[in-house]
């Protein structure tokens, strides 16, 4: 899964590791990020400003809920299982309820993650700019 690439780690708080972020922005075909809304307006890392950076970017924001009231909040597998019902059919009489199974939204919502942003590429590599929002709820129904 992470065969042939590197990590770094940058503190975004400082300036240095900004500098080093936009930078990576001008060179890179994707950028994929899971913060909250409210940081990435604060970083200064929406779509407009990365587009900005980098025209031909494809932009994954990977949030836990759609535009509405919980737009401006984490997400996580557990919660969305307890908010999708999927921890309701779990535990019985004295048993309480508890997660239906390790990761299930992440496994069935992981997979086709690709999917959107991948007619942006061809051989030759990106051929413009594409903003992929991508949201664990609406939870999917249990199998």
């Amino acid at each position: 899964m992470n065969r042939g690439k590197y990590g770094i780690t940058l503190d975004l708080a400082d300036e240095e590791g900004m500098a080093t972020l936009r930078e990576l922005i001008r060179v890179s075909d994707v950028l994929v990020h899971n913060f909250l809304p409210r940081t990435t307006r604060k970083l200064g890392i929406t779509y407009p400003e990365v587009s900005s950076i980098n025209p031909g970017i494809i932009y994954i924001h990977i949030t836990g809920f759609p535009p509405g009231p919980y737009h401006e909040e984490p997400g996580f597998d557990a919660l969305v299982q307890a908010m999708g019902g999927l921890m309701a059919v779990t535990g019985e009489g004295e048993r309480p309820a508890k997660v239906g199974w390790p990761s299930w939204t992440c496994f069935v919502l992981g997979p086709p993650f690709p999917g959107p942003w991948r007619p942006s590429f061809h051989e030759s590599g990106p051929v413009g700019g594409v903003w992929c929002p991508f949201r664990y709820v609406p939870a999917p129904s249990p199998p």
